[in-house]
């Protein structure tokens, strides 16, 4: 009798399980019905490696919050269009075309955007900037997009590429001190640690984050890279402050007048 039991809750339990994966499999295909599967030769590690696309029954597709999904990078596969060219990749988040772009023709990672200084909206500070001259590195720091940023580093063997200036001067690591995140400069300071020594008509990093109230930014530049903030023959980082947040951040961080 007690055997019999044993059975049939052993037998219970086998079916459970392969209706319990029966099931995950089914939502797993209907989640991917609409713009999940990534479009490209299956074999493209840039997805595993850039985004947050994991590899499902032989198929690459986007993770969710269903907990079934590997969790991979921090960002999601945008708009796809094979007629955007690499600023319209970069824009609309298309890490697969700005990579077809670039397999295709190496050359187009040193291209310059303009834009006739017509602005170009960043969402993040909620705000519209000429950003004319900009490389495609610059660009993907713009729109904080890690991914793409990782993609660009890691094919980008030309340091002049990495220390592209814009029209005022400004390079990939001034754009993350200003708009960007602790985590795009720690990248950018991976591939080339001399981007701290950026400076523009004597105004360095600290100045760029003062400017646009990148308070974390500015916590990383001096407490980790080490930057001295009252090293300047300019303006004070006080000077550039443009809210009461970012002078307490500052004069927390030993900036004085």
């Amino acid at each position: 009798m007690k055997q019999t039991f044993l059975r049939f809750l052993f037998l219970t339990l086998i079916l459970f399980t392969i209706i319990y994966c029966k099931k995950e499999n089914e939502t797993v295909e209907e989640e991917n019905i609409y713009n999940a599967y990534v479009k490209g030769n299956p074999n493209n590690i840039y997805h595993k490696k850039y985004t947050n696309v994991v590899k499902i029954q032989g198929r690459y597709v986007e993770k969710t919050n269903n907990s079934f999904y590997l969790t991979l990078g921090g960002r999601e596969e945008g708009k796809y269009d094979e007629n955007y060219n690499i600023f319209d990749a970069i824009r609309n988040g298309s890490l697969q075309r700005v990579a077809e772009i670039i397999e295709a023709d190496n050359s187009q990672i040193e291209v310059e955007f303009y834009n006739n200084y017509e602005t170009e909206y960043n969402e993040f500070t909620d705000d519209y900037y000429i950003i004319d001259g900009v490389n495609p590195l610059s660009f993907a720091v713009f729109y904080r997009d890690m991914g793409i940023i990782q993609y660009l580093l890691d094919n980008i063997n030309n340091e002049s590429v990495l220390l592209h200036r814009d029209e005022d001067g400004w390079n990939a690591f001034a754009y993350a001190c200003a708009v960007g995140t602790v985590d795009i400069i720690k990248a950018l300071i991976q591939k080339y640690p001399d981007f701290v020594n950026w400076e523009n008509d004597e105004k360095n990093g600290l100045h760029m984050a003062s400017l646009y109230g990148n308070i974390s930014v500015l916590d990383y530049l001096v407490n980790d890279l080490k930057m001295d903030i009252n090293s300047t023959n300019y303006e004070g980082v006080l000077y550039y402050a443009k809210n009461e947040e970012t002078e307490e951040a500052l004069i927390k961080l030993g900036a004085k007048n």
